[in-house]
């Protein structure tokens, strides 16, 4: 979720009062746009920032819920997605039941150091390429 944030710009604010952040002069009702994508790519917050090593956050306080400005891909505060826990709930458990009964290869003896994944920028970040699996059923 950090590199493939679902959506690379949150939902628009609008600042309710003259404030200066990061010293830049905003005046009241600028509208705001939060690139997410940038944020969790940046490498002054992360090490390694465009490369996938989950086991970063293994010791870490960092989650995605939005309480943690460096990783925030279902938003923040009020603004935040009102179905987070749901979304996150319903794929643990599709995931959880594709793992547990089917075992995946690659297609025609591919590595997966040769997956492309590559991504097309719009409202919302999707593969270029779709990824193709070979299923096939453990019992």
């Amino acid at each position: 979720m950090r590199l493939h944030t679902p959506l690379p710009l949150l939902v628009p604010l609008e600042a309710m009062d003259d404030v200066q952040v990061m010293g830049y002069d905003l005046k009241k009702g600028t509208q705001l746009m939060i690139n997410a994508w940038a944020i969790a790519r940046d490498p002054s917050i992360w090490e390694d920032a465009d490369m996938f090593k989950p086991e970063r956050f293994l010791n870490s306080c960092v989650d995605f819920k939005g309480f943690h400005y460096e990783l925030l891909p279902f938003g923040s505060g009020r603004r935040g997605c009102p179905g987070v826990q749901f979304a996150v709930s319903i794929n643990e458990i599709v995931l959880a039941n594709l793992v547990y009964k089917y075992d995946f290869a690659l297609p025609n003896g591919t590595r997966a150091e040769e997956l492309d994944m590559t991504e097309l920028a719009g409202l919302v970040v999707r593969k270029k390429d779709p990824l193709l699996l070979v299923p096939a059923a453990r019992f």
